[in-house]
């Protein structure tokens, strides 16, 4: 992959770590309430309208609320306001973008998140400082269109002029990757390991 210039990123599991275990201890201490109520925090029948913009996280608390105990609503209507503030960020990978911005590559960030995130990362400092560092992002939840769809990949490349020949898409997803290789572009199955995509430097 002599040609690459641009390298786009998922975000969670890539360059931040998504673990709801992190997510919920701020606001609740007892861990088997946490494992208890992860399931329906957490529940992908919900995320996923989170991630296409078709709901909010507002209005997930409205659905799953009857399913939470009394005394563990106000704390789980703060994780579903606040879960983007817990967001380790992978240090690697963010000193992987550096050297890829210290070359003169182009890096971007194609992810499948809410809109509500799009709108408020900045105020998590961590998250500010980590996405400052991009050349461009898109997230599904503004736009109404998720990975593994075409039109997404499609979209990134028409609006940042990127030529699928010289770029690289970087996803811990299978089905993402292959959505990506089907639009034209290099892809790599993120598995943590950096020292394959070094080479491509």
């Amino acid at each position: 992959m002599d040609l690459i210039k641009n390298y786009i990123f998922d975000f969670g599991n890539v360059l931040v770590r998504f673990d709801p275990e992190i997510i919920m201890r701020p606001y609740i201490a007892d861990k088997i309430s946490r494992d208890e109520l992860a399931s329906i925090v957490f529940d992908r029948k919900y995320w996923d309208r989170l991630d296409d913009g078709s709901l909010t996280e507002t209005q997930v608390y409205e659905l799953i609320k009857h399913r939470i105990p009394d005394d563990k609503r106000k704390a789980v209507k703060s994780v579903l306001e606040k879960w983007y503030y817990h967001l380790p960020v992978n240090k690697e990978t963010e000193e992987f973008v550096d050297e890829l911005k210290n070359k003169g590559h182009n890096v971007y960030i194609l992810s499948n998140i809410s809109k509500n995130f799009s709108d408020n990362y900045s105020n998590v400092e961590s998250l500010k400082r980590l996405l400052s560092k991009f050349d461009g992002l898109v997230f599904s939840g503004r736009e109404g269109i998720v990975k593994p769809k075409q039109e997404i990949f499609e979209l990134i490349l028409r609006r940042f002029n990127l030529n699928p020949d010289e770029t690289l898409f970087i996803d811990d997803s299978q089905k993402n990757k292959n959505g990506a290789g089907q639009a034209g572009l290099h892809t790599f199955l993120f598995n943590d390991d950096l020292n394959i995509l070094r080479k491509t430097l």
